[in-house]
């Protein structure tokens, strides 16, 4: 069984076994675009979690600053 298989998720391997034996072109496509897919959704939450960290840093120095002003 591929992910999920049997649980309602997407069979990969499966899917490239079928479409494996037409064209090897394909596949080679089909694992680009995944890996493309992957790198994206990882570059967008390594972009969310360093603006969070930006803005938690901040605060924190205002935090500070205020503190050091009083």
């Amino acid at each position: 069984m591929g992910w999920g298989g049997g649980r309602g998720g997407v069979a990969v391997t499966e899917l490239l076994a079928d479409v494996g034996r037409d064209s090897g072109l394909i596949v080679a496509i089909f694992f680009s675009y995944v890996l493309i897919a992957a790198v994206t959704v990882m570059n967008l939450l390594i972009g969310v979690l360093c603006e969070v960290v930006t803005l938690v840093a901040a605060a924190e120095r205002e935090e500070l600053l205020i503190g050091f002003v009083q």
